[in-house]
């Protein structure tokens, strides 16, 4: 289900895998760190036994950690692990990769979601999330991907909503504007290239859908995410 909350210092938002998220500031805008976390690296992790029976889980969406949780801990953990990337001393490799484990560990033990109503998945269709997380900024379409997967169509809409709780079109938004508030915040890219590079041809639809989620221009939106 959705999920909307106010963070303060030091909160932590644990974005779980396939997860839609988005975030806005407030006048005096924010900082914050993220740690994106990929399947590939993980995966190799689990080839250790004792890695897997916890990560895995993780991995296939059969198990979630809480999305808010305050622990000093897990963000002395986490400070630690940005700080050895950033400082890149000798063999900071290994000290990143004992963090992730850490920090896994913390998690599993003490921050398992048991209340949610995880969802059932299917193997086969987790191809289809993969294919469309890494096409989203292309003209793709309902019809497109039912097609490629040899989905009949309606079937394909009954699937997706099954396993992600929303339709195609509203997770193929969802994937375009997360991009669009980050390209927004990071970039000087002209709201014209940011509508195209996210998949929107149409600048007017665009900035209809932008208001829509957030409700304010993209204009709006990177004057509050760059304050002066």
């Amino acid at each position: 289900g959705s999920f909307s909350k106010t963070v303060f210092q030091d909160d932590l938002i644990v974005v779980n895998a396939n997860q839609m998220h988005a975030a806005t500031s407030g006048p005096n805008g924010v900082k914050y760190y993220a740690l994106c976390i990929d399947n590939k690296p993980l995966t190799e992790i689990c080839a250790n036994l004792s890695c897997s029976k916890y990560i895995l889980p993780i991995l296939q969406r059969k198990r979630h950690f809480q999305t808010l949780i305050h622990d000093k801990a897990i963000n002395a953990v986490l400070l630690k692990i940005i700080t050895e990337y950033e400082e890149k001393k000798p063999a900071y490799e290994l000290a990143v990769q004992a963090g992730i484990l850490q920090l896994f560990a913390l998690l599993s033990r003490y921050y398992i979601d048991n209340d949610s109503n995880q969802i059932a998945i299917d193997t086969h269709f987790e191809q289809v999330l993969t294919y469309i997380n890494e096409h989203f900024t292309e003209n793709i379409t309902t019809e497109s991907v039912a097609e490629k997967f040899a989905f009949n169509k309606s079937h394909f809409c009954r699937k997706i909503k099954s396993q992600t709780g929303m339709s195609f079109v509203h997770y193929l938004n969802q994937l375009r504007m997360a991009l669009a508030c980050s390209l927004l915040s990071t970039t000087d890219k002209p709201i014209t290239t940011i509508a195209a590079d996210c998949g929107y041809n149409d600048l007017n639809y665009f900035s209809r859908k932008f208001h829509e989620y957030y409700g304010m221009t993209s204009s709006a939106y990177r004057k509050q995410s760059k304050p002066d």
